[in-house]
């Protein structure tokens, strides 16, 4: 942790803060909380949350890069303070993963809410085994994924309709009404927060009045096109490989060798996925949420809609959605 946490501060030292930092940044110092809560969501497409969080030192007149650097040191070292001390990974594991590009760079240095929607991924998977018994922190968990991004909506939704779907099988439909008032209740609050949030980042009719067609002079690849790339590209392109040349997955001048190679990289990707999930029960953890996001993402224009401000990138809503997956399947003791 130690370790961890000076090497965060060393960089972020020489890191300058990038435009949609500062704008996080400007937004919770200047912003009206009516516009806030109520105005901006529509505009840029993100919870509000975040900016709540910056806005604490931004209002109580903290300088700018301390404030901001603040706030995101804090949440990072949440997100591996989960990771070294109660993630139950193996211990070579716990100690490498904290220096990762991902962990170190993105979720430590730059100041964007990737930390603590990782926090509440690793802390949905702590939650995921004794979820009938603990309805509640599951929920919880799941409300702060929804908070940090409408990332986080798509990936709740699917993790709440696996479980579900798993008291629907093994109580019936009568098991999920009156089975568990816990339960019950902590499914509705999701629905309602999950709802709440689209309302609330739903593009107004002149988000896009900018006058800036980024589509107008590319042709887009066909919603199945796009669904194979999700499924054969995408995990070696957020890991191993480098071939697109935008975080849309659409633009992209790749030979045969380029196509096969990536298809190889990801094909042996999943089966490690899906081999891990399969031995722990957990295959529907993998593949539902992972196939909400392909439905969001094939279809580019609505995916555009949904990301108007490109504060959250691309791959880094995808490279959540394997994460997590892949800390529902290994986050958890015994």
């Amino acid at each position: 942790m130690t370790a961890y946490t000076a090497v965060v501060i060393t960089v972020m030292c020489f890191h300058e803060p990038w435009f949609d930092e500062a704008q996080a940044w400007l937004m919770a110092r200047d912003c009206s909380w009516h516009d806030l809560l109520l105005v901006r969501p529509h505009y840029e497409g993100h919870p509000p949350f975040w900016w709540l969080l910056l806005a604490i030192p931004a209002r109580l007149g903290v300088p700018y890069e301390w404030g901001l650097k603040g706030v995101q040191l804090i949440t990072a070292v949440f997100l591996v303070w989960l990771l070294v001390f109660r993630s139950g990974l193996p211990e070579v594991l716990r100690i490498i993963l904290p220096f990762t590009y991902f962990v170190c760079y993105q979720d430590g240095v730059t100041s964007r809410p990737y930390a603590l929607m990782m926090a509440a991924m690793v802390l949905t998977g702590i939650s995921w085994r004794n979820r009938d018994d603990h309805p509640w922190r599951l929920a919880g968990s799941l409300v702060l994924l929804c908070l940090c991004s409408a990332y986080g909506v798509i990936l709740a939704g699917g993790i709440t309709m696996v479980w579900v779907w798993r008291v629907w099988r093994q109580r019936g439909i009568r098991g999920v009404l009156m089975g568990s008032k816990p339960c019950l209740a902590g499914w509705l609050v999701l629905l309602a927060v999950g709802l709440g949030i689209t309302a609330l980042i739903w593009p107004k009719p002149n988000t896009y009045d900018s006058g800036l067609d980024l589509l107008a002079d590319s042709p887009l690849p066909s919603v199945w096109q796009m669904v194979l790339r999700f499924w054969l590209c995408l995990p070696s392109e957020t890991m191993f490989t480098s071939v697109f040349s935008d975080s849309m997955l659409s633009f992209v001048s790749a030979s045969a060798w380029e196509w096969m190679m990536m298809a190889v990289i990801s094909g042996l990707m999943w089966a490690v996925f899906v081999h891990l999930a399969y031995r722990r029960g957990e295959l529907g953890l993998l593949l539902v949420p992972y196939a909400m996001m392909c439905v969001l993402g094939a279809d580019i224009s609505r995916f555009i809609m949904w990301e108007s401000s490109w504060g959250i990138s691309f791959w880094c809503c995808v490279r959540c959605a394997e994460i997590v997956l892949w800390a529902w399947t290994t986050f958890r003791r015994g």
